[in-house]
């Protein structure tokens, strides 16, 4: 009768609940890992720039 789904349902409950949990908590772990490892280095500040200008004439087939 009705007994098969309110059993699938609660067992879905008890085994659902702390096993989403621990993932969530795993992965979190995960990510602190992740940070931790790949630190975005800092972008060097350059004041030397330097701008490469071509002329109007250049087409770039060098003949």
């Amino acid at each position: 009768m009705l007994w098969p789904t309110v059993i699938c349902i609660v067992a879905g409950i008890i085994f659902g609940v702390p096993f989403t949990y621990y993932w969530l908590r795993w992965s979190d772990k995960n990510a602190v890992g992740r940070e931790k490892r790949f630190v975005e280095k800092p972008k060097p500040k350059s004041k030397n720039v330097k701008v490469i200008k071509l002329d109007s004439h250049d087409t770039g087939g060098g003949q």
